[in-house]
C-alpha cells in the first residue's frame, strides 16, 4: 500500500498502515453484517419503521456515551491501544443484537453495540490521521474506502448467508470470531499519537473555533446521510417502489460501490483541489443525486440517486479529518477525537431520524431529508478552511 510515497519510509510506518486498513475492511464488513440482519430482526420482534427507528436510537446513545470516553482515552494513552481495546469489545457486541428476544433485551443490545462501534471509530480514525501526518500526504480516504469494500463485502455475505437460510445468530457468530482474531492481530502494529509524542501538546485544551464547528457539522451531516442510506435503501425499494427483497438490496450496493470507487480517487482529489473545494462540490454532488431519484420515483432513478450519493458523501469525512490535521499540532488531537465523535453521532443518529419521519410521513419523504444535508455540507464549506482557524 505504500508503494506509491515519495520518499523513504521507516517499515513501522508501513506496517502501521497495513494494519490499520484491515481493521477498517473488518468493520465495514461487520457493520454491513448487522445491517442486512436488521429486517430480519424488526419481522422476528414485530416492530413497525417507528418502533424500529426508536429502538435503533439505543445504539446512538451507546456511541454518544462512549465517544467522549474514548476521546479523552486517546488522548491519555494513545490511539494505537484503545483501538486494540475497543476493537475486541466490538467483536464481542456484534452478535448481541440478533440475540435479543424482546425490545428490552435488544435495547441493551444496540446500547453495548453501538457504545464499542462509535469508540472504535473515534479510535481508529484517530491513529488513522496519526499514520497520515507521518506519510506525509494524503491517504486518509484511502482507509474509508477499504470500509466501503469492507461493508459491501459484509452485505454480499450477508445475503449469501440468509439466501441459504443460515440463522443471523450463527452468521453473526461467525462474523465475529473471525474480526477478533484478526484484530487481536492488526492491532499490534499502532504509532503513537503525534500528541503523546510531543508533552507540550499535552497542555493545550481544545478550543472549540468557528471552524471546528464548521468541520463538525459537515462530518456530522455526511455521517448522518451515510448511515440513513445504509440501513433505509433496500426498505425505500421494496415497500415504496414494489423491488422484490433481491432488487432492493441493489440499492445498498448501488451506494457503496460509488461510494467506494470515489474514495479510492479522494486523496488523489484532495490532494489537487484541496480539502475544501472537495467537501463543497461532494455536498452538492449528494444534494442533487439524491434528490433527482427521489423526484422521479421510479427504480432506475433511485438506484441512480443512491449511486451519487455514495460518491457525494464518499470523500466528505476524510477530507474534513485532513484540514484537522492542519490545525495547530498541541490541540489536533483532540481536535481529531472530537469531529470524529460528532461525525459518528450522526452516521447513529440518521437511522432512527429517518424512521421518525418515514412514521410521520413517508419513507420517501424521510430520505429527502438526507439531500437536505448534502446541500447543508455545500453550505458550510465556506467556513472548514484551515486559515480561518488561527
Amino acid at each position: 500500500m505504500a508503494m506509491d510515497a515519495p520518499f523513504p519510509l521507516e517499515p513501522r510506518v508501513v506496517f502501521a498502515r497495513a494494519a490499520v486498513s484491515l481493521v477498517f475492511l473488518l468493520n465495514g464488513f461487520a457493520v454491513a453484517s448487522w445491517a442486512v440482519r436488521i429486517p430480519a430482526v424488526r419481522e422476528a420482534l414485530r416492530l413497525s419503521d417507528g418502533t424500529l427507528g426508536l429502538v435503533l436510537l439505543a445504539a446512538a446513545i451507546g456511541s454518544l456515551v462512549s465517544m467522549p470516553i474514548v476521546g479523552r482515552l486517546c488522548s491519555t494513552c494513545g490511539s494505537s491501544r484503545v483501538t486494540t481495546w475497543l476493537s475486541l469489545l466490538f467483536a464481542f457486541s456484534l452478535p448481541l443484537p440478533v440475540l435479543a428476544g424482546n425490545i428490552e433485551t435488544l435495547v441493551l443490545a444496540l446500547f453495548i453495540f453501538g457504545a464499542s462501534n462509535g469508540g472504535l471509530d473515534v479510535a481508529m480514525n484517530t491513529q488513522a490521521t496519526t499514520i497520515e501526518l507521518a506519510y506525509k500526504r494524503p491517504i486518509l480516504s484511502s482507509f474509508h474506502a477499504l470500509w466501503s469494500v469492507g461493508s459491501l463485502l459484509g452485505a454480499a455475505a450477508g445475503g449469501l448467508f440468509a439466501h441459504f437460510g443460515i440463522a443471523p445468530t450463527v452468521h453473526l457468530a461467525l462474523v465475529a470470531a473471525l474480526i477478533a482474531v484478526a484484530f487481536t492481530y492488526a492491532c499490534r502494529y499502532g504509532l503513537a499519537d503525534a500528541h503523546m509524542e510531543s508533552p507540550s501538546s499535552q497542555t493545550s485544551s481544545l478550543r472549540l473555533s468557528p471552524v471546528l464547528l464548521a468541520l463538525g457539522g459537515v462530518s456530522f451531516c455526511a455521517l448522518l446521510g451515510e448511515g440513513a442510506i445504509a440501513d433505509w435503501s433496500a426498505l425505500y425499494l421494496r415497500d415504496g417502489l414494489g423491488a422484490s427483497s433481491g432488487v432492493a438490496a441493489t440499492g445498498f450496493v448501488a451506494f457503496q460501490i460509488s461510494m467506494a470507487a470515489l474514495r479510492f480517487a479522494g486523496d488523489g482529489l484532495r490532494a489537487r483541489y484541496g480539502d475544501a473545494r472537495v467537501v463543497r462540490v461532494s455536498g452538492l454532488v449528494a444534494a442533487v443525486g439524491l434528490g433527482f431519484g427521489l423526484l422521479v420515483h421510479q427504480l432506475w432513478a433511485a438506484l441512480l440517486g443512491f449511486a451519487l450519493v455514495g460518491a457525494g458523501f464518499a470523500v466528505i469525512f476524510p477530507a474534513a479529518l485532513g484540514i484537522v490535521s492542519k490545525l495547530d499540532l498541541r490541540s489536533s488531537g483532540p481536535a481529531i477525537t472530537w469531529v470524529s465523535a460528532v461525525a459518528y453521532a450522526g452516521f447513529l443518529v440518521g437511522t432512527p431520524v429517518i424512521g421518525l419521519l418515514s412514521e410521520a410521513t413517508s419513507l420517501r419523504v424521510g430520505l429527502s431529508a438526507v439531500a437536505v444535508v448534502g446541500a447543508v455540507i455545500a453550505a458550510l464549506s465556506s467556513f472548514v478552511s484551515p486559515r480561518t482557524a488561527v
